[in-house]
């Protein structure tokens, strides 16, 4: 009898688990993107042939100022020139905040891309809040 509810609690303590460490994505800051298209449009007058790349437009944007972070990004094409990119530096050098990750959803026109939105959370340190990605602050 107590061998047939072993499954059943590694089930359970495994569903407590996940849905603990799950990034809370709905609670994200939404960044205006204004500054950030600027940036691009500067590039593209400049003639900056990787400007026809939304991966490579992320990765120029969130370049990494530290020896110490690790940046992950994901790409998910869309449909009618769209694309989404998640990109996460984790390893921050910061007290508080560990990791953060961006959503940013992109879309071409007239050559060029631009952001259409942007959101950003963060994921704290050991001891100082959160430990999945969330648009609360650290402590």
């Amino acid at each position: 009898m107590k061998e047939s509810r072993l499954p059943f609690v590694a089930l359970l303590v495994f569903a407590i688990f996940t849905s603990c460490n799950r990034d809370n994505v709905d609670s994200f800051i939404v960044e205006d993107p204004q500054a950030y298209n600027d940036q691009i449009a500067g590039w593209y007058a400049e003639g900056k042939s990787w400007t026809n790349d939304p991966i490579l437009i992320a990765r120029e944007l969130f370049r990494p100022d530290g020896p110490d972070r690790k940046t992950i990004i994901d790409f998910e094409p869309g449909e009618n020139d769209a694309a989404t990119i998640t990109l996460t530096r984790e390893g921050l050098s910061d007290d508080s905040v560990g990791g953060e990750m961006r959503i940013i959803e992109l879309e071409k026109a007239g050559g060029t891309w631009t952001i259409k939105k942007i959101r950003l959370g963060f994921k704290c340190w050991d001891g100082r809040g959160h430990q999945n990605y969330s648009g609360q602050p650290c402590i």
